[in-house]
């Protein structure tokens, strides 16, 4: 169980926690310890226009047209503008705690982030997909397993004040049954959507503040197929 904790404490946090968008402070580099690099060998799927597919995974959705979907173009700019677009483990962690976040980085793959405003932009919204490979946890047989571990992983770590998570849940959308968690901090509100194929964990997340773009995403999934051949 120990081992299953320190796994789910990263996917956790690199699924839930925004991206750095705040300019480097004047006198300092303003670096946060970056998680490992994931491992080329997990599909990064494709964008098509507004939508993105990964075979591996079997699986597409479809973004509004209003959303930002970064490219080498955004990225450049967002890049002069002194924003950091790398996933980054929340600052309010302890060294030692973050030290042991990293090391255990290994499973996790971010294949895409998606956000509402350019990126950098202050009260942005942000959707991720991610997995996390479960090969060496057979005990884990399905998204609601996987959340329950991940409630397991919050009760074992001292959290940051202000830091809530709700009971495990399941939702429907479309045809395709997910279990998700509700995760809120003092300065925003979090849903972490999962399901299990491949010997993954399939993770959508969205970081937000107004309810609105929490519906965006369950639309997204609702539409979404999930039964690629």
């Amino acid at each position: 169980m120990k081992n299953i904790v320190k796994v789910f404490i990263v996917i956790a946090l690199l699924a839930g926690f925004s991206y750095a968008q705040k300019r480097k402070p004047a006198g300092g580099t303003g670096k946060v310890p970056a998680a490992a690099a994931p491992k080329p060998a997990v599909d990064p799927g494709t964008v098509d226009f507004r939508t993105y597919t990964n075979k591996t995974f079997r699986f597409s959705v479809t973004f509004p047209d209003d959303w930002i979907i970064p490219d080498k173009d955004i990225e450049a700019y967002v890049k002069t503008q002194g924003v950091d677009l790398s996933p980054k483990l929340p600052a309010l962690l302890l060294p030692s705690t973050k030290n042991q976040l990293i090391r255990n980085t290994k499973n996790i793959s971010v294949l895409l982030t998606v956000f509402k405003k350019v990126p950098g932009m202050a009260d942005n919204t942000s959707i991720r997909i991610s997995v996390e490979d479960l090969k060496t946890f057979p005990q884990i047989k399905d998204a609601v397993d996987y959340m329950d571990a991940l409630r397991i992983t919050y009760k074992a770590m001292q959290l940051p004040a202000g830091f809530k998570y709700s009971e495990t849940q399941a939702e429907k959308l479309g045809r395709k049954q997910f279990a998700f968690l509700d995760i809120e901090t003092k300065d925003d509100k979090r849903r972490l959507y999962a399901t299990v194929r491949n010997g993954h964990a399939l993770l959508f997340s969205i970081t937000y503040t107004d309810k609105e773009d929490l519906e965006v995403l369950r639309q997204i999934l609702t539409k979404g197929n999930f039964a690629l051949k």
